[in-house]
């Protein structure tokens, strides 16, 4: 798909520019413009606003409320919220057509563990329940029996999110966002910053592309991947970094029964159904090559019938 032809924003200033706008810079753009109101002047630069390569694109989109930080459970808690009343929220923006149904597949997480890590995963559970996730640990005779086709015999248990967890349509959420932020007077342009210019520690302006200086009051850097070459722009330096990711679609020859959540297996390797099919992918070791063991499965008789690079990480360490 072809980059769209950059263009001139239609004013020299605004009182916020957003750089990047995938489903993070919409998404700020759309909250922004519902709680300032027609009043602020807000300009999205998108660099390529086909989103082919944007990580929103490329993204496994899942959501869970399994962290160890109490702060990412209630980020995770106000997401499901989001994603649960997300048609309703976008329904005054979709008046002659449906809004966004995001696809919300609840089907959780499974984290399994090993014998050692038993005790540390029940403290992770313990926390999370305190702050109202639906966590359960589950020993290895109950999870064999809710899940059949695990294989448990070198785990000591498993967290498994019973509710609240699962995996969604991150460009339906994009294009909801988008468009309602654009109904709310947000402007949107095909274009890059290439530069920053700075007066008294803050950001004045921003140069684009096509050569044009716009001031803004406010810059929000939502750069995905990129965002530490726009944090460099300002002098800053932010542990942003883009790394690979591979996604895997396979095949199984034995059918998985009832709602297979997303396991993560001992080595970090994910799999989670698709349709008919199963999507599995891993965390690259060392070279950036993806390390890919699926070994919870007691049906191993699966054929893979494509693979996929998923794009890049911004969050490194997070997931």
């Amino acid at each position: 798909m072809a980059i769209p032809s950059y263009k001139a924003p239609s004013r020299s200033a605004y009182d916020i520019v957003i750089v990047g706008g995938a489903v993070i810079g919409s998404s700020t753009a759309y909250w922004l413009s519902q709680a300032l109101g027609s009043g602020a002047s807000i300009l999205v630069v998108e660099r390529d606003s086909s989103y082919e390569f944007s990580s929103t694109a490329l993204s496994t989109s899942a959501i869970r409320q399994q962290y160890s930080n109490p702060i990412n459970v209630k980020i995770s808690q106000f997401g499901i919220e989001i994603i649960r009343t997300f048609q309703e929220r976008m329904a005054p923006f979709y008046k002659d057509e449906p809004a966004p149904d995001l696809g919300f597949r609840e089907h959780g997480y499974l984290y399994c563990c090993s014998p050692e890590g038993v005790e540390a995963a029940r403290e992770r559970v313990d926390l999370q329940r305190s702050l109202g996730a639906h966590t359960v640990f589950l020993e290895p005779g109950p999870l064999k029996e809710r899940f059949p086709w695990l294989n448990v015999e070198d785990l000591g248990g498993g967290s498994w999110g019973s509710r609240e967890e699962g995996w969604f349509d991150s460009m339906g959420m994009m294009n909801g966002f988008r468009r309602a932020a654009r109904a709310s007077g947000v402007e949107y342009i095909d274009n890059a910053v290439t530069a920053l210019d700075l007066a008294d520690g803050r950001v004045g302006s921003v140069r684009l592309a096509t050569g044009q200086t716009v001031a803004c009051a406010t810059l929000v850097n939502a750069a995905g991947p990129r965002a530490q070459q726009v944090a460099a722009m300002a002098g800053l330096s932010i542990p942003v970094a883009p790394y690979k990711r591979y996604s895997f679609v396979f095949a199984s020859a034995n059918p998985i029964p009832g709602r297979m959540p997303n396991v993560i297996d001992l080595s970090g390797t994910f799999v989670r159904p698709e349709g008919e099919l199963f999507l599995t992918g891993n965390t690259p070791q060392g070279d950036g090559r993806p390390a890919m063991t699926i070994s919870k499965c007691t049906s191993r008789s699966s054929t893979t019938t494509s693979g996929r690079h998923s794009g890049t990480a911004s969050r490194p360490s997070m997931r």
